[in-house]
């Protein structure tokens, strides 16, 4: 989450009240996934469950997971509208 959100305005957490603030804004996120996915293989590599001549080329997504964790038993929900996975390969 630390990626995603970074020191965003737009959060739904005030500190200051210690409770989650409702809103109705849309938020706009897009996510370069290449250097996570190489942090992913470096990682794999460094504890020994890939090989050490692995790249993210002998990787794909094939699974998408939605969850989240609430602190309390709060009434909420999330819209996601217009999601989508592009690939890029640049030259």
């Amino acid at each position: 989450m630390e990626n995603v959100y970074k020191n965003m305005d737009k959060t739904l957490w005030d500190a200051s009240v210690i409770a989650p603030q409702a809103s109705d804004d849309w938020l706009h996120y897009e996510i370069d996934l290449i250097p996570h996915l190489q942090a992913m293989v470096n990682r794999g590599i460094d504890e020994g469950d890939f090989a050490p001549d692995a790249t993210i080329e002998d990787f794909y997504i094939d699974y998408m997971n939605y969850g989240w964790e609430i602190i309390a038993t709060y009434d909420c929900g999330v819209e996601i509208k217009n999601l989508s996975l592009k690939s890029c390969i640049e030259k």
